[in-house]
């Protein structure tokens, strides 16, 4: 009997393991920087050529470019996993990170028509964002994924309260980022990626900069 509880045990522990770590793939930095680049433009009245180009590049900037780096990096050894859970290899793989990170951001700029400066701010707020997350990492290893999920509801809430315009559909989007908050911090700490401090750490880093330097951009960028 408590052979037969102890595989019920670790059959839980390993369906637990196996459910986080699909979370932790299919909803992270990478992928939602073009998801938040998509709903900015959309906010900001891109027409839908302007659209499908902005969420295009932003998919192959910000998700393919990384990726790929991230699984030569893996395949080079010079990080473990291609989440680069260690807080030494973290650095690096974030610096190389930033780079490509402002390439995407002057890629979707350009593409971005009549929705220029909406698509600027929010590329300057994640560059600053993720070089603050450098420069704190080699003393507190913030999760930046559920800091990618709380920042973009900040950001997007943010973004109407200054314009004053609703989003599309702002109330189901609001909802869904507000139910994957605590599922993604459920899923950071299960996965055995980070402490629950950590994650708490990436909600308050999500929730509350992002807002600030939107703040901060609208008041210094020309209309």
């Amino acid at each position: 009997m408590p052979s037969f509880k102890a595989d019920i045990t670790t059959n839980r522990q390993l369906g637990q393991h196996r459910l986080a770590w699909t979370l932790n793939m299919l909803v992270n930095p990478l992928t939602a920087a073009p998801v938040l680049m998509g709903l900015i433009a959309t906010h900001a009245g891109a027409s839908s050529d302007t659209l499908l180009r902005v969420v295009l590049t932003a998919a192959v900037g910000y998700t393919v470019l990384p990726l790929t780096l991230l699984l030569y990096m893996r395949i080079r050894g010079h990080i473990g996993t291609i989440e680069a859970r260690d807080q030494g290899q973290r650095s690096r793989a974030l610096k190389n990170g930033l780079v490509l990170l402002g390439v995407a951001g002057l890629a979707c700029w350009v593409v971005a028509d009549d929705v220029q400066r909406s698509v600027a701010i929010v590329s300057l707020v994640l560059i600053l964002h993720l070089s603050l997350a450098i420069l704190i990492t080699p003393r507190l290893k913030v999760s930046l994924h559920v800091a990618s999920v709380s920042g973009m509801f900040s950001i997007l809430l943010m973004q109407e309260w200054l314009s004053g315009i609703a989003m599309p559909l702002s109330p189901w989007i609001y909802a869904v980022l507000l139910i994957l908050i605590p599922i993604m911090m459920w899923a950071r700490v299960a996965d055995g990626a980070h402490s629950r401090a950590e994650v708490t750490a990436g909600l308050f880093f999500g929730l509350f900069l992002p807002a600030l330097l939107i703040w901060m951009m609208e008041a210094m960028l020309p209309l």
